[in-house]
């Protein structure tokens, strides 16, 4: 983590300096630079790969439960845990069903005082306004 800090604001300050601040040896940091990616790592940029394919395909509304289910379905076994993981670390969310809001307004719950005055409106105008 720290060697990863050191790398991305390495155009901001020396790296000794971060180095030194940090309390870790330069050496180990380029050590760490020079260090091909794990065996772990690779596969999980790969798994990463086919978990936003299945992401996208579907309209981005799958979150981990249903993006582990279809790669099982796929043939590929991976952990639960390691699917949300991947998924959270790129910033991939599933959309959830949205509440269904009634927008309009049943009879029986207009007030009673307006649906007399409604109801004397419509009476007078039929009537001709008490004339």
């Amino acid at each position: 983590m720290k060697f990863a800090f050191i790398q991305t604001h390495a155009i901001e300050h020396a790296i000794g300096t971060m180095c030194r601040v940090l309390r870790v040896s330069k050496a180990g940091y380029y050590a760490w630079v020079k260090r091909p990616p794990s065996a772990r790592a690779v596969h999980d940029d790969e798994l990463a790969a086919d978990i936003t394919t299945i992401h996208q395909r579907s309209r981005r509304t799958y979150g981990s439960p249903r993006v582990h289910a279809e790669l099982h379905a796929e043939g590929k076994h991976h952990g639960k845990k390691r699917v949300a993981r991947l998924m959270r670390t790129r910033g991939l969310r599933g959309k959830m069903a949205r509440r269904f809001r009634c927008t309009t307004i049943p009879r029986t719950r207009i007030p009673l005082r307006l649906t007399y005055s409604i109801a004397t409106l419509r009476s007078a105008i039929r009537t001709g306004g008490g004339r």
